[in-house]
């Protein structure tokens, strides 16, 4: 995915798609690593279809779909965690502070489909 280089503030009117942030809560139960998943946050966003190809994940060769969005500055948001956005789970694979000032992040992601 290219990465937008020339810093291009976002107006609160280009945040038009509401993503919600995920990440994998760890809990033990009975001596067992258990894993969840929790929705954390939601943002507005401004978001672009990047396209798609495809990928291999494991030992299948499966459809990508890649998108980027475009957010306001928050610290919590991780390349490990995930974004969901109308109904599509998608891994965040970079997060880019789009300039020194902290005033947005650029998420790219994707997602794999069969």
């Amino acid at each position: 995915m290219a990465v937008n280089n020339s810093w291009i503030p976002i107006d609160a009117g280009d945040l038009f798609a509401r993503i919600q942030l995920e990440c994998d809560t760890i809990s033990h139960v009975n001596g067992a690593e258990v894993r969840t998943a929790t929705v954390y946050g939601s943002a507005w966003a401004f978001a672009q279809d990047e396209g798609g190809g495809e990928a291999v994940k494991g030992a299948l060769v499966q459809s990508v779909s890649k998108w980027n969005f475009t957010i306001r500055y928050r610290s919590d948001v991780k390349p490990q965690h995930r974004v969901i956005y109308k109904g599509m789970r998608m891994e965040i694979m970079a997060v880019h502070e789009e300039d020194q000032r902290k005033t947005q992040l650029l998420l790219q992601c994707q997602t794999y489909a069969g």
